[in-house]
């Protein structure tokens, strides 16, 4: 609850200062939340890796609660920002990017998993994340490509975490048994 506590407070914020464009970035605080959601949905996957395990399914249930429960608290956001009239584009690219907080930060508590608050853990996520978020920045800003192209770079991107997490979800679940 911490998370939605700070992500409204800081919506509140950009909305009282006339950062409109900004205001669902403040979502960020809730996709965060992807480094934790790993461990703390461990006791239940050690209970369907008991039963009937898939990898994918268990990386989309993984992905798929974040983001429900991100839709969940950015219902009121949302209404707000489409009564004033201020859902435009760079909503539109703000949901973008979290959606891929959202994978980011799963990737990194899938690899680095923050067993009982490790801050080193957090502290590696945090330098994952931004390498990662760098690369893409200077690879955007030297190559100087067109639109398109930037899609299909991020787009790779998002593959590359996928299958990385996908991945490390396959190590986890052997080093288990």
């Amino acid at each position: 609850m911490n998370y939605v506590a700070i992500s409204y407070l800081v919506f509140f914020i950009l909305f009282a200062n006339g950062y409109h464009e900004y205001l669902l970035y403040s979502l960020l605080p809730i996709a965060f939340n992807g480094i934790y959601h790993f461990v703390n949905t461990n006791s239940l996957r050690k209970l369907t890796q008991q039963i009937d395990y898939s990898v994918l399914r268990d990386y989309i249930y993984l992905i798929g609660s974040q983001l429900i429960n991100i839709v969940f608290y950015s219902i009121p956001m949302l209404i707000c920002m489409v009564v004033l009239g201020l859902f435009d584009r760079h909503s539109i690219e703000a949901l973008a990017v979290i959606v891929v907080s959202v994978l980011m930060f799963s990737l990194v508590g899938i690899l680095f998993p923050p067993y009982e608050d490790n801050p080193f853990s957090i502290m590696i996520s945090f330098f994952i994340i931004f390498s990662l978020g760098i690369f893409l920045a200077f690879m955007i800003f030297i190559l100087q490509l067109s639109v398109l192209y930037n899609i299909i770079l991020f787009m790779m991107l998002v593959c590359m975490v996928v299958y990385l997490s996908m991945l490390g979800l396959v190590k986890l679940k052997e080093e288990s048994f």
